[in-house]
């Protein structure tokens, strides 16, 4: 079971969380804690984290909800700092008691917040953050992973007054997409082996019709290559499956300077 407890209204995020989540063959059931109460959450015996031992949690804070009303720019600077510090508490009274994985984003403040508060905010998450660096059940999706695939809407000013709900429905299917992401890397072995077609796949063409100087090796397929040089470098076992002649791909790896990819290590 998933179950995610926030600071604001987090629902719009299910149909595509649970979309997503189905599509990677992790059919978990999805469900919302009570609003608005992520330290009763971590905090209660009993709670729906506390009775997700063998499932994941999701908590997701954002420290100005915690300041939503406030008017006194001072005051709210002064409760953003005490709430990061007692949220940090509870979540290593939480991790403490081994009750599963715990997965953390603290997200960053919206344009509505004054640039003081914001900048409040943004040390006293850092310093949050800090307090759960050495516990091993607690992990963290950072704001990149979600900004890496979220599109430029990203706030609702309008549902955020009315309903406290406040991100657009892109930035809610971003933050599925990052969540689904860290899902899957915490239920599913890492893969041991890469295999790789090469026509098509590693180059632009068809080697064994286009010739060794005749294949095209664009960004996009040496982006690939990165990617598996980096894989090979943290252990994963790089394998060729192809249709082609093997001395024509051992050609390519030989004769092309421009291949990431070599038949063995420089």
């Amino acid at each position: 079971m998933i179950v995610i407890s926030s600071t604001f209204v987090a629902e719009p995020l299910g149909p595509a969380l649970a979309y997503l989540l189905k599509e990677a063959g992790l059919e978990s059931d999805l469900q919302f804690a009570p609003y608005h109460q992520v330290f009763q959450q971590l905090l209660t015996p009993g709670s729906e984290f506390d009775r997700n031992g063998s499932g994941v949690n999701v908590a997701l804070i954002r420290l100005e909800d915690f300041v939503r009303d406030q008017t006194e720019p001072d005051l709210a600077c002064q409760t953003v700092a005490r709430i990061a510090n007692e949220i940090g508490a509870a979540l290593e009274s939480f991790a403490a008691t081994g009750k599963g994985t715990l997965l953390l984003s603290v997200l960053s403040a919206s344009p509505r917040v004054p640039a003081a508060v914001a900048a409040a905010i943004g040390v006293a998450s850092e310093k949050l953050l800090a307090c759960v660096a050495g516990q091993a059940s607690v992990q963290v999706l950072g704001a990149q992973e979600i900004d890496r695939v979220a599109s430029a809407e990203r706030f609702d000013a309008r549902r955020d007054e009315l309903a406290h709900i406040p991100f657009s429905d892109s930035y809610f299917a971003a933050l599925a997409l990052a969540l689904a992401r860290r899902v899957h890397a915490l239920q599913v072995s890492a893969a041991k082996v890469l295999v790789l077609d090469c026509d098509n796949t590693l180059w632009r063409g068809v080697v064994g019709e286009d010739g060794v100087d005749g294949i095209v090796l664009s960004e996009p397929f040496l982006a690939l290559q990165d990617f598996a040089v980096a894989q090979q470098r943290k252990g994963v076992l790089i394998c060729l499956a192809s249709k082609n002649s093997e001395t024509d791909v051992l050609d390519v790896l030989e004769q092309r300077k421009d291949m990431r990819l070599r038949a063995s290590a420089d």
